[in-house]
């Protein structure tokens, strides 16, 4: 199933689906412009800050085929496979795939580890020329008492910010830049309707083209391409499958998505940082900015590295409830250690209300969909009756 025909013909998909596909696109882009491109690693790098400051944001996803050299060469073994690829991509200093600047959230633990690594590694060896660095050191509990901290780390990233961009972030081009997001999450949480509602006509790939999009190309862009399926995604056809949920690992591509669908599944929802977490809801407009987008980006939804396993029950419940789903896929990939803590009690609640669960644990990467994962999921199909 994956991308339809009716998306590939709709004019504003096929241009979200060829900057999702085509990554370093906006960065050639930028540079024939003279714009500059700020990379991002991890979901915690403030889009509206560097939108204010008049640069760009990228963001820095794996490539399977990179070699993976340079992590054999410097990292131990525990890493994840894609932190693997990302250093690799990142200490190459190859700038026909890096900006000049990099930033990474400490959003999962990998983040804080590689943020190190590299900075040895720039400090070590000038030469190969790695691009500026910075980490955003957020506090992620879900709690105001750390709202003035993560206020503080959103101002010195402003610091940051201004010194590479030259320009100065006013608190109007900071409004603007919350108006535009906000925008996003009107037209993407519309969109998002038809995915999880009675009839969907969304497919899982689709959502995650569209929601990943944003990171590809001109937020400005992007809103105007959202806004358009959103008053379009209605008339497509109806969606067949037995609809699922995903938690776990990051799916920075449709690889995992197609599979499942290719199995007689529709990914109606998931709770990795990729997904639907990222339009979660609107940024406040009564608040002062920066004091807003701390508070959004501390109360979101309670993110798999960071969120106490209370909450992330919760949140899965609530969220697997919403999507209207009939089972729930774990997919764990191997070193990423999250789900091995909140596996045990999420099971456990989705057993005592009656749903279905596989659990995919130490997936590489790139995928590897072998027979115990199709007896997984045949399993899954025999429970939900599909």
């Amino acid at each position: 199933m994956a991308i339809r025909a009716c998306a590939q013909g709709h004019p504003a998909f096929h241009k979200l689906w060829s900057y999702y596909r085509d990554r370093t696109a906006h960065l050639r882009e930028c540079r024939a412009s003279g714009k500059p491109v700020v990379g991002k690693l991890g979901f915690g790098v403030c889009d509206e800050l560097i939108l204010a400051a008049g640069m760009e944001s990228l963001a820095v996803s794996p490539d399977a085929s990179f070699p993976r050299d340079l992590s054999d060469r410097y990292l131990e073994y525990s890493f994840t496979e894609k932190g693997k690829v990302l250093f690799s991509m990142i200490a190459s200093g190859d700038r026909a795939r890096l900006p000049d600047y990099v930033v990474l959230a400490d959003s999962e633990d990998v983040m804080n580890r590689l943020y190190y690594y590299l900075r040895e590694l720039k400090r070590t060896e000038p030469e190969r020329g790695l691009p500026e660095l910075y980490l955003a050191d957020w506090l992620y509990a879900r709690h105001p008492r750390y709202l003035k901290w993560n206020e503080k780390v959103l101002e010195r990233f402003a610091v940051q910010l201004e010194a590479w961009s030259g320009t100065g972030i006013t608190e109007e081009a900071l409004r603007q830049a919350i108006a535009l997001y906000n925008r996003q999450h009107a037209a993407v949480s519309s969109i998002l309707l038809h995915r999880s509602g009675a009839r969907p006509r969304v497919t899982g790939s689709e959502a995650l083209v569209i929601l990943g999009a944003r990171d590809y190309m001109d937020k400005g862009s992007y809103t105007r391409c959202v806004e358009e399926l959103a008053a379009s995604v209605e008339t497509w056809p109806e969606i067949p499958g037995i609809r699922l949920f995903f938690s776990g690992s990051v799916q920075s591509d449709l690889t995992v998505y197609e599979w499942l669908e290719e199995n007689g599944f529709h990914v109606c929802g998931e709770d990795h940082d990729g997904g639907m977490g990222v339009f979660d809801r609107a940024i406040r407009t009564d608040l002062p900015p920066v004091q807003a987008l701390a508070e959004h980006y501390t109360m979101g939804l309670p993110r798999a590295q960071k969120g106490l396993v209370k909450d992330r029950v919760d949140s899965l419940m609530k969220q697997n409830k919403t999507a209207g789903a009939a089972a729930v896929l774990f997919w764990h990939d191997a070193y990423d250690e999250a789900g091995s803590w909140e596996y045990p009690s999420m099971k456990a609640a989705l057993d005592k209300a009656g749903f279905p669960c596989l659990n995919a644990i130490k997936q590489p990467y790139p995928p590897v969909f072998g027979p115990s994962l199709l007896d997984g999921l045949a399993e899954l199909k025999r429970r939900t009756g599909g």
